[in-house]
């Protein structure tokens, strides 16, 4: 046999079994594809929510402006965006880049997974959590709901993610965020206007996940330190009609708690010098005048909003400081014992109790002629859970950061007070 058809041989060969092997892929690819969005759909149904809902699996074609025009148009649906990539497409919408997306009206949800085993089943999970008919029927409540108030705050937008913290070989724990933004109800300002973000940040460690029924958890990581960073900037729109930039207003961070020793402050405008929105108290908001000079309160306080500035947890400790570079950025630092045990053994030290922790922040934010009151909200939550063996003895650390930008365009809100 000659060499150039031995050679030729070969050649065929090596191209037989790359087309056999590509065609399975790809038909691999197919039956995933397939499975995923039988999967998304068995529990849409469950749900009761199925006739209501847009899916969009592993979508890459889709852009910023698809994005943009599909959130204008949502009008009561739940848009779903589900990806078990790693890597997304250049163009890729930047809000999208999650394992599961979803929007329900003024709300958007996120879920984050590194590692896919048991993907499809915390998206399950997450989307059985979040939703329900109930939910779904009536959850403009809150958001239509107004207050005669004057030192009220009014909810317009809120929203949910979670992170789970694993590796191929394990799960070491997750995080939860919610938040909810609120307007100031009826303090009117040419100017401005004031803007609460109330949060909430949950860091669960494996072991209390393990203790509660999810086998699929580790049962040997425990608490050990965790960190929620809150911050708001500018808002900025392109517009294609102008080829130009549209700017939302400037925040101007006012206050923000728990603290360990919280303070009683006038809450004064930055664009409308003299004009007072009222006094942030250790128990809530309220008229500012019952504040004196040295900053004490004098007589009873009409509280119109509630809520307590003073840190009264002992474990975990709190520690609370704004940004070392962005002064409108403010961070909670929560720690356990991260020592040894202090003799051979001491089992207390594996914290397994979840730290639920609450957040605020406040800020105003001026006016303007177009997207006059829009801006971006970014979070970044950090749990880090530490393995211990039965004594107590501290083996390493696993953690897992949770983040995302919310851009709170006015647009896209349609029953909200923006």
């Amino acid at each position: 046999m000659s060499k150039k058809i031995l050679g030729f041989k070969i050649v065929l060969i090596s191209f037989l079994v790359l087309f056999v092997f590509s065609f399975f892929l790809v038909k691999f690819r197919v039956l995933a594809f397939s499975d995923s969005k039988q999967i998304l759909l068995s529990t849409l149904e469950k749900l009761e929510v199925v006739e209501q809902s847009e899916i969009y699996i592993n979508d890459s074609e889709i852009t910023d402006q698809d994005l943009d025009e599909l959130l204008q148009n949502l009008d009561n649906k739940i848009l779903i965006f589900y990806n078990d990539e790693t890597r997304y497409p250049e163009g890729y919408p930047k809000d999208l880049r999650h394992t599961l997306t979803f929007y329900f009206n003024s709300e958007k949800y996120v879920l984050d997974t590194q590692y896919k085993d048991s993907e499809l089943n915390e998206v399950v999970k997450f989307l059985e959590e979040k939703i329900s008919r109930s939910y779904f029927e009536n959850g403009l409540t809150k958001i239509n709901k107004t207050s005669n108030n004057k030192y009220d705050f009014i909810p317009f937008v809120s929203g949910s993610s979670r992170k789970v913290v694993d590796s191929s070989d394990d799960k070491y724990g997750y995080i939860d965020f919610d938040y909810e933004m609120l307007e100031c109800a009826n303090v009117s300002n040419k100017d401005s206007h004031l803007i609460l973000i109330n949060t909430k940040s949950s860091f669960v460690c494996a072991r209390m996940a393990y203790d509660n029924g999810d086998k699929s958890y580790s049962e040997n990581y425990y608490q050990y330190a965790d960190y929620t960073h809150l911050s708001t900037s500018q808002g900025k729109d392109y517009d294609e009609s102008t080829q130009s930039y549209r700017q939302g207003g400037e925040p101007h961070l006012k206050d923000w708690w728990p603290v360990n020793e919280p303070l009683n402050l006038v809450i004064t405008s930055s664009f409308d010098i003299g004009f007072k929105f009222g006094g942030s108290y250790e128990k809530g908001f309220g008229p500012e005048n019952a504040i004196t000079s040295t900053g004490g309160i004098s007589g009873d306080v009409s509280i119109g909003y509630s809520y307590s500035k003073q840190y009264e947890t002992k474990l975990p400790e709190l520690v609370v400081q704004k940004g070392s570079t962005n002064t409108k950025e403010v961070q909670w630092h929560y720690a356990y014992i991260q020592s040894n045990p202090t003799f051979i053994k001491d089992p207390s030290l594996n914290q397994t109790q979840t730290c639920n922790a609450s957040q605020s922040y406040l800020f105003e934010i001026d006016r303007k002629d177009m997207y006059y009151r829009d801006f971006v909200f970014h979070y970044e939550l950090m749990g880090e859970f530490a393995e211990r063996n039965g004594w107590g003895w501290k083996l390493g650390t696993r953690s897992g950061i949770l983040s995302d930008t919310i851009e709170v365009y006015a647009k896209y809100i349609k029953n909200g007070r923006l």
